[in-house]
């Protein structure tokens, strides 16, 4: 994560640190260079949630799944506090290929203009395929992405994401009201009713495998002599004949087992 802008306190700080290293500078080149990692100007702050509706999630998916060239979209989002929920998903017209989406800039704002308000109002997210390809963002997407930027007001917020058919996910948040930007790993991501499933699937578990060693052999499932009653109860009668089988094969080896304690 880094700031979108830099406060006054932030520029009075990287002036003085250019003006230390240039009163030591030393060197032959032309041109100096003299970098400043944003990130270290960010100090904790809250991570956000992103949560996709049930709806917003499948679409972007079969989208993606559907579609053998790129294809664009955008998000109706709410925002409560720091978590935001992205609604719904909504198609633009739009010209592609398998790398580019192109719009109709007459043909794009007539669209948005017959937007119910409650949708105008929340279009805070612009996604898109890659394909095939890998989900980082070309020159063409920086620069679109900066375009929105700008447009953007003091407590505004924006979401960038690109999807590819491998189910790869590259997501960015702009947040002006923090003043910050957030990266995928910067975000906690969650789909809605995924806690449901999670919760319902601790109620699924495996039948428990039954173990004999006082028998002097270990039993289970894989063992072509092993035999117990509770097949039937674990698979059902349709089991019942190759339970039967092993049963017969059990007894066998119980016999011999037998024969050979005596010999002892």
């Amino acid at each position: 994560m880094k700031p979108i802008k830099l406060t006054a306190i932030q520029i009075n700080g990287m002036l003085r640190e250019a003006q230390e290293y240039l009163l030591k500078y030393k060197g032959t080149d032309s041109t100096i260079n003299c970098k400043f990692d944003l990130r270290q100007l960010i100090t904790e702050v809250e991570k956000p949630t992103i949560i996709f509706s049930q709806k917003a999630y499948l679409k972007m998916h079969m989208l993606v799944k559907h579609n053998t060239k790129e294809i664009a979209w955008h998000g109706i989002v709410e925002r409560n506090n720091n978590t935001f929920t992205v609604k719904d998903i909504l198609v633009y017209p739009q010209e592609v290929t398998g790398v580019t989406v192109e719009t109709d800039q007459q043909e794009y704002s007539n669209w948005l203009i017959n937007l119910p308000d409650e949708q105008f109002n929340n279009l805070r997210m612009q996604g898109h395929s890659h394909v095939n390809m890998g989900v980082s963002p070309s020159g063409t997407d920086t620069t679109w992405y900066n375009s929105i930027l700008q447009q953007l007001q003091n407590d505004d917020y924006y979401i960038f994401l690109i999807l590819n058919k491998s189910g790869n996910l590259h997501l960015e948040l702009y947040d002006l009201k923090t003043n910050t930007k957030y990266d995928k790993e910067d975000i906690e991501i969650k789909i809605e009713h995924e806690d449901w499933v999670k919760e319902m699937s601790k109620l699924v578990k495996e039948p428990p495998k039954v173990n004999t060693a006082s028998e002097g052999y270990e039993l289970n499932y894989n063992n072509p002599y092993y035999y117990t009653d509770d097949l039937d109860k674990v698979y059902g009668s349709a089991n019942s004949a190759y339970n039967a089988y092993k049963k017969r094969k059990y007894e066998k080896w119980k016999q011999n087992q037998n024969k050979k304690g005596k010999k002892k």
